[in-house]
């Protein structure tokens, strides 16, 4: 069984976040647990999903988890010896606009997530866009979106043991392993 650890892999959209992560943890052995957290609202995204689901094949099991991540990841922490969980992002966007929760009910998600990474006994890779080097959003849902992703993205961090920032499909290692 891998060494439990948790690794949040960061970036822009589309710069190649869940694939590299995905191959870091078929570099492991154990038996995989794979968390999406979004919903198929369109055709686009069903085929992405599907697409997704994929190229995984048979060695993931998939948790379609668009809401409640943090009863599941303490339902299957310690029965897979690895969990990707993709992505916070989507995650947080279903919590603000499926189920319309507010700033204080989001936060509480938040904080209660955090708090299970500490607690999950498997390797995790946890997948999160890192959306605050763009613009201010002229909205004030959109403002909130990005104040508490950047929040999620720093508490995530701060209790990870490693932390990595895709540039253009290519890691950066931002902090190290202790």
């Amino acid at each position: 069984m891998p060494e439990k650890t948790l690794t949040l892999v960061t970036g822009g959209i589309k710069s190649g976040k869940s694939a590299w992560a995905q191959q870091q943890a078929e570099r492991l052995s154990g038996t995989r647990a794979f968390v999406a957290t979004a919903l198929p609202l369109d055709d686009e995204m069903k085929t992405r999903i599907r697409r997704h689901r994929e190229a995984r094949g048979d060695a993931w099991v998939t948790f379609e988890k668009p809401k409640d991540l943090v009863p599941l990841l303490d339902d299957i922490s310690g029965r897979f010896d690895i969990i990707l969980v993709d992505c916070l992002t989507i995650w947080l966007s279903n919590l603000l606009t499926m189920y319309g929760m507010d700033e204080e009910a989001a936060a509480r998600q938040i904080a209660g997530l955090s708090a299970c990474f500490n607690r999950v006994s498997s390797r995790v890779f946890v997948i999160s866009n890192e959306t605050g080097m763009g613009i201010i959003p002229a909205d004030p849902l959109s403002r909130l979106y990005q104040r508490l992703l950047g929040s999620l993205n720093s508490e995530v961090a701060a209790a990870a043991d490693e932390v990595y920032l895709m540039v253009s499909g290519i890691a950066v290692n931002i902090k190290p392993s202790r």
